[in-house]
């Protein structure tokens, strides 16, 4: 290497075949420079004329997709009132620290509903739903690759529980 250093321990050179053989790690790009040193030393040759050339490779390490970190709590919120629900940034995990965007739809494939809204950037639902039952939503996360994963989220509408708004007199019925 360009400070001294040995090879990596995934690469080994061939001198036979003047070749660099081997698997970088997974992770991101690794950025490293070599010197190659060329010696000609024929009887009496002049040290000065020893050739060095230095040369500095990228290699892009294999992507991988996001991970599931943690699950995204179900709720059961009621008919016709706001609900919102933000998940935790770590609800999706990616191994190079890429930047994760994200995507909302039902489990279904089908768009979300015209009562429900997810804001990307924020990691947020906000839903008014106007009758009662399952909604199962899923979220995607996409890496800078396009690779992506995804989560389910069930939210169960319910019908508030009634109200008393004054109470009923006891009754007497004569018979």
């Amino acid at each position: 290497m360009a400070n001294g250093d040995p090879l990596p321990g995934w690469m080994t050179f061939t001198a036979a075949s003047r070749s660099f053989t081997g698997t970088p790690p997974s992770i991101g790009k690794l950025y490293f420079t070599m010197i190659a040193t060329l010696t000609f030393d024929p009887v009496g040759s002049d040290p000065s004329e020893i050739n060095s050339v230095a040369s500095t490779f990228i290699i892009n390490g294999q992507n991988n997709p996001p991970t599931v970190g943690s699950t995204i709590n179900s709720a059961s919120p009621v008919v016709g009132s706001l609900y919102t629900l933000t998940f935790d940034p770590q609800t999706f995990t990616d191994l190079e620290t890429d930047s994760l965007f994200y995507f909302a739809n039902m489990a279904s494939g089908d768009p979300l509903p015209p009562y429900a809204y997810f804001l990307p950037t924020t990691r947020t639902f906000r839903i008014i739903s106007p009758v009662t039952g399952i909604n199962n939503f899923v979220v995607k996360a996409y890496d800078r690759s396009d690779q992506a994963i995804t989560t389910g989220v069930r939210i169960t509408f319910t019908n508030a529980a009634p109200l008393i708004v004054s109470k009923i007199p006891a009754l007497k019925i004569d018979t």
